[in-house]
């Protein structure tokens, strides 16, 4: 009698394309920019730059401590860090000092 059965099985498939996009300037632009606000950071308040996450565009700079916001999802650059979005439209965040 079987109490269990298991089957594996590959299926080739298509890669999806991941579109390059054109990289702007390292300033994000104005309308991605909200107003700041304080954020508590190991043991202290900071204040910290707020963006709307869908105006920046690739190639733009984010420098911590700030917010990136969008509907779905917000994130946290950290004091000493950096987070560049790349030509790929995916963050890529580097620790610039120690934080």
């Amino acid at each position: 009698m079987f109490t269990r059965a298991v089957a594996q099985g590959v299926l080739p498939t298509e890669k999806p394309h991941v579109r390059e996009h054109p990289l702007a300037g390292p300033e994000p632009p104005k309308d991605a920019q909200k107003p700041s606000r304080n954020i508590y950071w190991r043991d202290a308040w900071q204040d910290a730059a707020v963006y709307e996450m869908d105006p920046l565009q690739p190639g733009n700079r984010i420098v911590g401590p700030a917010v990136v916001e969008h509907p779905a999802t917000t994130f946290l650059v950290q004091p000493g860090c950096t987070a560049t979005l790349n030509a790929y439209r995916i963050f890529e965040v580097t620790e610039t000092t120690g934080s």
